[in-house]
């Protein structure tokens, strides 16, 4: 039963963004505007300015959605890859000799 009740519910969400984005579409053709100005952003600003949602577009498939005719080249997105991590040097700890500490990469 919680099952047919997530899937209800994934399938209203994703409703909810294609009507969200032809709202979009429309009004901009109203107006005689571009749908979407400017450089081509990472799908997740895009998702944003969208959808006030930055993981809208998450699990768009790379050919686009299969209902609507509608991919992240016509969107005028790209898939970034998630930031590099940092590491954190602690203090007190020579980062050349972290060896003493399992926690940190060897430095060179």
């Amino acid at each position: 039963m919680a099952q047919k009740g997530a899937a209800t519910n994934a399938k209203g969400k994703y409703r909810e963004k294609l009507k969200r984005l032809n709202r979009h579409l429309i009004r901009c053709e109203i107006m005689n505007e571009d749908p979407f100005p400017g450089d081509i952003l990472g799908q997740r600003e895009r998702a944003l300015r969208l959808f006030e949602d930055e993981k809208a577009l998450d699990n768009m498939p790379d050919t686009g959605w299969t209902s609507v005719p509608i991919n992240r080249e016509e969107l005028r997105c790209i898939k970034k890859p998630p930031p590099i991590k940092k590491f954190v040097i602690l203090r007190g700890i020579n980062p050349t000799n972290s060896g003493k500490c399992r926690n940190l990469p060897q430095l060179r």
